[in-house]
Parts: structure tokens; C-alpha cells; sequence
């Protein structure tokens, strides 16, 4: 059973739990220096804090497809999403000029003012992809038997996550291969899984499949000691890739999880779910990524007993930051933003229904 009139927060917590995973693994990620992670005793925490950040990008682009495969194109929800990237993009900008001023380096400041296009933002930037080709996956998904859906997402599994893993190779996979698979895998248990499971059943293998990457990050370190191997070392575990089968695994047992439970409505999960895509611009601004980090102090604990609660801290702070700021530009210049995206988008739209059947109208001449 869904909720018809808001979303089940219960989903909803799954994204701010996702979004987590991500900051804890890009403090994992930036805010240490190598050479000190390798040789301290606390190095098995960092790679816990790194290990569960593809699981979260993973959630993320599944409840997409959970959502978007019942809706239609609408150019404004696009535009929406470009104004909140940009904003975020700029800020930073603005920020780092009154810091730098002239000292600024160009291509810096090309990145910012082009954060699709420079891959600025590389989530943000498949996103968008992904939500011009989201009308037709759902298309797909729609018109296409069960069957073939699921024969599609085996093929896709098998040659872009089982393989690749295996052998600990890229494989055929590229990332919007990837993205398309997990909004597949959303849509499909939207549409055709209705019996969802016991909760408790999908969460333990949600936490099982989760913690093979730790583990597996732990094994090596071990091997390491014995050996003095350096290339044993987490940095190129199979496990931890773009796109590894246990991650894709964890992030599917952890969403069946959340669909399963009985389906609630609580305004303020909702609410801080909302600012979970502004807290990852917020902290992936290139600029936070180059300077925030390093400058938070969380490099300087490396070799401290009390690495998890100052880790732990640091999240949180991350997090709440990056929230009370989506908040405040939801009431401001997002809601500016969205008043100037409604009236312009239905004229966009018919603007580009008419220069598409002119173009199909063409070929069809020219065939």
C-alpha cells in the first residue's frame, strides 16, 4: 500500500540515510591525506566511513526511478534542478572571489560558471542526463512485458556489475548505463513488485551485503601488514567501484526495506529529505571539497582514539549546514527561481514540441 497524497516517509528517511552514507564517505574521501590513512591504526574507521558512499549514490538514483517512472515530462522540474545546481555553483564562486579575488584560477572559475559541462558537479551532471531519458525508459518500462524488463536489467547486471567485479575491470558499463540501471530497478518495483517483503528480513541482508566492502577493505589492510604490500590496500578494491554488485545488492535490500514498512506521513522526515540533494551541492562544491575539508580539522584526528565521535561530528555538522542552507534558498531565490520557471517553462515547452515535429517532419522528407 502507497500513500496517495505525500510521499511514504519512510522512503524519504532512506534518502536522508543515503545522503549520509555519501557526505560520511567524502569525509572519508577529502578529508584525510593518504599517506597518513595508510599507516595509522585508525585506518580501518576511514574505510569504514568509505565504503558505503557508491551504496548511497545507488538508493539515491533508485528512488528517482521509483518516483519519476509514474510522472511525465515537464521541462520546469528541469529547470528547477538546473537553477539549484547553478545556484550552488555560483555561491561557491562568489564565495572564493572575495576570498582570492584576481588569484582565482580560470578553469576554476569556467567549472563554476559551467557545472554541467565541466562536470563540476558529476552526480548532478548524469542526473540531469538521466532526466532527459527518463520519458523514455518509462516508455520502455511501460509498454515492455515484465519479462523483458526483467531480462534487460539481467543483462545489464550480469555484463555491467557481476563481471567487472569479478575480475576487477570497468567492463561495458558507462556511468549513464549505470544511472539507467538503478532507475530501472526503482521503476520496476514501483510497477511489478507489489509484495514487498518482511522488512526485517530485507534489512539484515541490506547490512549483510553493505558490510562485504569493509570487510573485503579490512582483509587487505591485513594482507598488507603481512606483506607490506601497498597495492592490497582499499584504494582499488572490485567492491567499492561506480558500479559493484554488492553495493547495487545493499542499496536494493536497504530500498525493498523502506518500501515494505507500514507507509507513514511525517512532514518533518519529508522536510529535511527535501534538502538532501542541496546538502550534496553544498558539500561537493569544488571549492568546499578543496578548502572545507582540510580546513574543518578532521585531518589533524587522524591518529586520535576518538576518530568516530570527531567524524562522527563532522558528518553531522556537514549535514545540518547543508540543509539550514537548501532551507533558507528554498524560501528565497529557489522560490523566485520557481515562479520564473512556471511561466517561462509552457512556452519553452510548446517552443520545442514545434521544432521537433519540424525536425521529424524533415527527415521524414529527407528519408
Amino acid at each position: 500500500m502507497e500513500l496517495k497524497t505525500q510521499r511514504n516517509s519512510n522512503v524519504e528517511l532512506l534518502r536522508i540515510i543515503a545522503m549520509v552514507m555519501i557526505v560520511a564517505y567524502h569525509c572519508a574521501n577529502y578529508g584525510f591525506f593518504m599517506e597518513d590513512v595508510q599507516y595509522s591504526s585508525n585506518k580501518w574507521i576511514i574505510d569504514f566511513l568509505y565504503s558505503f558512499g557508491k551504496v548511497g549514490v545507488d538508493i539515491f538514483v533508485i528512488i528517482t526511478g521509483y518516483y519519476m517512472v509514474e510522472q511525465s515530462f515537464r521541462l520546469k522540474h528541469i529547470l528547477r534542478f538546473a537553477g539549484q545546481v547553478w545556484f550552488y555553483s555560483l555561491c561557491g564562486l562568489a564565495a572564493m572571489l572575495l576570498v582570492h579575488g584576481a588569484s582565482l584560477e580560470k578553469g576554476k572559475i569556467l567549472q563554476s560558471l559551467l557545472p554541467f559541462s565541466n562536470l563540476n558537479y558529476w552526480f548532478a551532471t548524469r542526473y540531469l542526463l538521466l532526466m532527459f531519458l527518463a520519458p523514455a525508459i518509462n516508455t520502455f518500462i511501460h509498454n515492455a512485458s515484465r519479462r523483458l524488463v526483467q531480462g534487460t536489467m539481467a543483462v545489464l547486471i550480469i555484463t555491467g556489475l557481476v563481471l567487472p567485479t569479478l575480475f576487477n575491470k570497468e567492463g561495458f558499463f558507462t556511468p549513464m548505463c549505470w544511472f539507467g540501471l538503478l532507475y530501472t530497478t526503482g521503476a520496476y518495483s514501483r510497477i511489478w513488485r507489489q509484495d514487498a517483503g518482511k522488512p526485517e528480513k530485507h534489512l539484515l541482508w541490506a547490512i549483510l551485503w553493505a558490510m562485504t566492502i569493509p570487510v573485503y577493505a579490512w582483509g587487505g589492510n591485513i594482507l598488507w601488514k603481512l606483506t607490506g604490500r601497498i597495492e592490497l590496500s582499499f584504494v582499488i578494491s572490485p567492491l567499492n567501484r561506480d558500479w559493484g554488485i554488492t553495493a547495487y545488492i545493499a542499496a536494493v535490500e536497504f530500498f525493498e526495506w523502506a518500501r515494505s514498512r507500514q507507509p507513514k506521513y511525517r512532514p518533518w522526515i519529508n522536510r529535511i529529505a527535501g534538502c538532501a540533494f542541496g546538502v550534496y551541492l553544498f558539500h561537493e562544491n569544488q571549492f568546499v571539497r578543496e578548502f572545507g575539508w582540510p580546513l574543518s580539522g578532521i585531518s589533524d584526528k587522524i591518529y586520535s582514539r576518538f576518530l568516530p565521535l570527531w567524524a562522527a561530528m563532522a558528518i553531522i555538522a556537514v549535514y545540518a549546514a547543508g540543509s539550514v542552507v537548501d532551507l533558507v534558498r528554498q524560501k528565497t531565490v529557489g522560490r523566485l527561481w520557481d515562479r520564473a520557471v512556471g511561466k517561462l517553462s509552457p512556452s519553452l515547452e510548446r517552443w520545442g514540441c514545434s521544432a521537433l515535429q519540424k525536425i521529424t517532419a524533415w527527415i521524414d522528407r529527407s528519408a
